[in-house]
């Protein structure tokens, strides 16, 4: 089939392992959004080209596809997307080397495209615009920074591509509108628009990326506790400043939501193996003992009293009350509720907001 339309509503993560064609990317969700995508594939004479659109916020991290070049970028993100530890604005594109390790963050609500072919053919398609090959990275990826007028040209070339393509056109006119995509591409990337990075932003780069990998370590071994941010921030060894600071930069979110996701996505996995193997309640139970150190109705309320401590802390924002939010979040035995959250927590609700 040279066109594929999908749209996935409530989908499961795990279904997107292969969302670019020949890649193995693993995506997490992160909070906020709803859980959709839309996926659009076509296959042309030379290469394929994909578009999708997350109606979440997503982390990717996995390879692309081996034997191909692959051009991407956002056709539509209503903030920046992080790639590799770099920012990379919407008016940008990227280009990745054969089975390139991709890092990716996006908004909710992000469009993009990525489009693979051999190097060879893109290469000419550069001779014959511009009489000389393109900069293609050997390893790693090449970001550039798209002109406006460029970026509309290139992003009007995709739409047509796809419209084209959904009428199942012959193999003549495939041709011809992977040529004309090669040329806008090749067009793009000869531009003098690299987003160079000196020595000093790949060292930022890099220690970043090894405190990110410490805090998800220490994250992913104290799933079943909740939250503490002091004893968070003693194991990675940065104050509570910095660590917020670097987590907005690479996941968009603070520690405790990245915690609260990490834990929902561990519950939600163990839920799908249950339910695939049929697993019985008695064994559902204990698995949970055995990775959470709690059961799973046990994880659930400690899960509802994190959200409740989280809203009490913005509750002077909202001129909320202590009822409201325990309400929200389901609890409607207010006696037993104050006893079991400050077993939790060492603290009365009502402490909590007045902190606040």
């Amino acid at each position: 089939m040279t066109y594929r339309r999908l749209e996935l509503d409530r989908c499961d993560p795990d279904e997107l392992v292969g969302v670019i064609d020949g890649s193995e990317m693993r995506h997490r969700l992160l909070p906020g959004g709803a859980l959709t995508v839309r996926l659009e594939r076509a296959h042309l004479a030379k290469g394929s080209i994909q578009r999708g659109r997350y109606g979440m916020g997503v982390l990717a991290q996995g390879a692309l596809p081996a034997g191909v070049i692959t051009v991407g970028g956002m056709l539509r993100s209503p903030a920046d997307t992080v790639i590799n530890g770099f920012l990379c604005p919407p008016a940008s594109l990227q280009v990745y080397s054969e089975h390139c390790e991709l890092n990716y963050r996006a908004a909710r609500d992000t469009t993009w495209f990525a489009y693979c072919v051999e190097r060879a053919a893109l290469q000419d398609a550069a001779i014959r615009l511009c009489g000389q090959p393109l900069r293609l990275p050997e390893a790693g990826a090449r970001i550039l920074r798209l002109p406006p007028a460029v970026g509309r040209r290139l992003a009007a070339r995709i739409q047509s591509v796809f419209a084209a393509m959904a009428r199942q056109p012959s193999g003549e006119v495939r041709d011809e509108v992977e040529t004309a995509l090669q040329l806008d591409i090749a067009s793009a990337l000869a531009g003098d628009g690299s987003m160079g990075a000196c020595a000093r932003d790949m060292l930022h780069v890099e220690q970043r990326r090894r405190l990110m990998a410490r805090a998800e370590d220490y994250l992913r071994a104290h799933l079943a506790q909740p939250f503490n941010l002091d004893g968070f921030a003693r194991a990675v060894g940065v104050s509570h400043r910095m660590l917020e600071y670097h987590f907005r930069r690479t996941f968009g979110v603070t520690p405790i939501a990245l915690h609260r996701s990490m834990r929902l996505d561990a519950v939600r996995r163990d839920l799908r193996l249950a339910r695939r193997r049929g697993v019985s309640h008695r064994m559902l139970e204990y698995h949970f003992r055995r990775t959470f150190g709690v059961t799973p109705i046990a994880l659930h309320r400690s899960m509802r009293l994190d959200a409740v401590r989280r809203d009490l802390r913005l509750a002077h924002r909202r001129g909320e009350t202590v009822t409201t939010i325990a309400l929200r979040w389901g609890f409607t035995h207010f006696g037993r509720f104050s006893e079991e959250y400050r077993m939790l927590y060492g603290e009365r609700p009502v402490d909590t907001l007045r902190r606040a």
